[in-house]
């Protein structure tokens, strides 16, 4: 069970940069990451 807790802690903290990531591609850009492709990290990051 520690190892599923520790792989979901893992899987939270890759969603979050994968969020920082996108926000700085964004940025450097000046392009904005569909909805789509934002939603499916989000929903990615909840399904633990």
């Amino acid at each position: 069970m520690a190892i599923f807790q520790s792989n979901v802690q893992k899987a939270e903290q890759i969603a979050t940069q994968m969020r920082a990531a996108s926000d700085a591609i964004q940025n450097a850009t000046g392009k904005s990451i569909t909805h789509a492709t934002r939603t499916t990290l989000i929903v990615n990051s909840k399904a633990q």
